[in-house]
């Protein structure tokens, strides 16, 4: 029973107040003061599920992937999966175009049951087992997300193709992000696509960002001295050298261009 209920003319005498920032899209307050969500009140999923119970709109998770394509036309969506994943979940992100990470043999297995086209997953490294991260290369998901040499070198010691990976950086660089990108580009089956910038809750916004910057001005002048070593690993071939760096032909091209001046 909810307060509405038990005295009626606060009815008249109250808005309700909904943070649309939060609450999903078609969430509103009936005439009985009930919350609902997706067209049902929360008190009948408690009285049928119990409580806690997670809720999910599926018409706000597709509105929210498709503001967030709007606004970002170019990048490269991807759903996390440890906020809550089941395969209606992952159909919907991938229905909408947005790819899935996971950090399990379990989340990758209901990512595939779910129909999510295996370049679309994105598996990070973090807390799981070599033969994990082994069975997801094989499984061609699109990236691997890994924390440093010790994972590189696991990971291409299993690798039986060619596999994408992005270095995961932490705002405290001590300088293991150097050692990966050089583990990382001597391995013939790896190629660096790129860096996950990991800021921890506990900085400032304005340290963060200032941290952010300073990562990847750091990154790319680290790029600058690995172009000879990624040359050496494709046996001179500049196409392949630039797929190992992560970065365009043309790119590679510009860069070699400028060095000689």
């Amino acid at each position: 029973m909810t307060l509405f209920e038990i005295l009626p003319s606060l009815r008249h005498a109250v808005t309700p107040r909904l943070d649309r920032a939060i609450w999903p899209l078609n969430t509103h307050v009936d005439e009985l003061g009930g919350l609902c969500v997706g067209g049902m009140t929360l008190a009948e999923v408690a009285d049928e599920f119990g409580t806690p119970t997670y809720v999910v709109d599926e018409d706000d998770f597709r509105h929210r992937i498709r503001r967030y394509r709007a606004a970002l036309p170019e990048a490269r969506l991807t759903y996390a999966g440890k906020a809550l994943l089941t395969t209606a979940i992952a159909r919907w992100a991938a229905e909408e175009g947005a790819g899935v990470g996971v950090c399990s043999h379990g989340e990758l297995a209901t990512a595939l049951v779910a129909g999510v086209d295996p370049n679309q997953i994105v598996m990070h490294g973090m807390a799981t087992t070599p033969g994990e991260l082994c069975k997801a290369a094989n499984a061609g998901v699109g990236r691997i997300v890994v924390d440093g040499p010790t994972e590189i070198a696991l990971l291409a010691a299993g690798v039986r193709q060619p596999q994408a990976v992005q270095l995961r950086v932490s705002s405290d660089i001590d300088g293991h992000a150097a050692d990966a990108i050089q583990r990382a580009l001597e391995q013939p089956l790896l190629n660096l696509a790129g860096q996950q910038n990991h800021l921890p809750p506990e900085i400032g916004a304005a340290s963060s960002a200032i941290q952010t910057a300073s990562e990847i001005r750091m990154l790319a002048e680290l790029g600058r001295d690995y172009i000879p070593a990624a040359l050496r690993a494709s046996e001179g071939n500049r196409a392949k050298a630039a797929q190992r760096l992560g970065i365009g032909a043309a790119t590679l091209y510009r860069k070699l261009k400028q060095e000689r001046r």
